[in-house]
């Protein structure tokens, strides 16, 4: 396996596999969606997700994301959140080791196989109408 870096050091790349910058500003389709401060043109996920922890990848529950999966064996967790202060995993701190640290021996860009936590996060539900027929980007980030 070829875990080379090489494009990381040449002055000519400025991105790889993202979309141009752009706004991230809420729009809205006319003055009174502005004056009530909702927008026909954006659709929170936030809340109860099915979501699925594992200590490492070979663990983690493939093909989770196929349409005929069944996540009933999901637990479900808040999103936004973080994992490990809703009961999965364990929190790191700055001023204790991390918790690979004396137990395995590795140098980037490698990672462990034994642990290396992986949450496999799932969300159902229905597009808003006021973006149906509309080109839609999801964006992961917490406002």
């Amino acid at each position: 396996m070829n875990c080379s870096l090489d494009w990381l050091s040449d002055p000519e790349v400025f991105e790889v596999n993202r979309l141009p910058a752009h706004s991230d500003h809420i729009v809205y389709s006319n003055i009174d969606e502005l004056k009530i401060g909702k927008s026909s043109l954006y659709q929170s996920l936030n809340g109860m997700w099915k979501f699925s922890y594992a200590v490492n990848p070979d663990k983690r529950k493939s093909n989770f994301y196929a349409d005929s999966f069944d996540t009933d064996s999901f637990d479900e967790i808040t999103v936004p959140g973080h994992i490990e202060l809703q009961g999965f995993g364990k929190p790191h701190y700055v001023n204790t080791m991390y918790p690979l640290e004396g137990k395995e021996h590795l140098r980037p860009p490698f990672v462990s196989k034994k642990d290396n936590p992986v949450g496999s996060y799932v969300k159902y539900f229905d597009l808003d109408d006021g973006l149906k027929g509309k080109r839609v980007h999801i964006t992961f980030q917490q406002c």
